[in-house]
């Protein structure tokens, strides 16, 4: 599956919704994870986090996954989605989406909207970053969106908070149950 890559002129309303529906069209009614790209799945510019490789491996087939990052360099947009697809091939089946423009939150509340026309509702939604610019932007959805979950996951950033956390492994197996 071809990245899904969204200028900055992708960003209104119309424009943002249809590109994600034509792009997202096997999104299934079931829970939903977007996971970080940089820092988070992949970091050091080569190394996978297993844990998060292993949960995507067992569980990509019965929720959606999307991978979402935020780069408005197009070599390294380049770089990360050839790194991900060489580590397996698990990750050419996967919805990647790149940003060039700082608005996770847009993209991760289209997600939910798109479910929500698709299905009548969506049932989980959790958002998985490393970035806590992206945490915080992210909170702004939480009073619009239902059994909508933010994790903070610090395990491969200097950057901490109060809320991050490093071991992510029994919330993810939580979220799956």
């Amino acid at each position: 599956m071809n990245p899904l890559i969204l200028d900055k002129s992708d960003f209104t309303k119309n424009n943002l919704m249809l590109k994600l529906e034509s792009y997202l069209l096997k999104i299934k009614d079931e829970n939903t994870i977007v996971f970080d790209i940089h820092n988070t799945i992949e970091y050091n510019d080569k190394e996978i986090d297993l844990i998060l490789f292993n949960f995507i491996k067992e569980n990509y087939q019965k929720m959606n996954i999307v991978l979402l990052s935020y780069d408005g360099n197009d070599k390294r947009i380049g770089y990360n989605n050839n790194l991900l697809n060489e580590y397996s091939d698990i990750f050419k089946q996967i919805p990647k989406i790149f940003i060039k423009k700082r608005k996770k939150h847009h993209v991760i509340g289209y997600i939910a909207k798109l479910l929500k026309n698709k299905y009548g509702s969506y049932k989980n939604l959790l958002f998985v970053d490393d970035n806590f610019l992206n945490i915080t932007d992210a909170k702004k959805l939480v009073t619009r969106l239902e059994r909508f979950t933010i994790i903070h996951y610090t395990k491969h950033t200097k950057r901490k908070s109060p809320e991050g956390i490093e071991n992510i492994e029994n919330i993810l197996n939580k979220f799956i149950k």
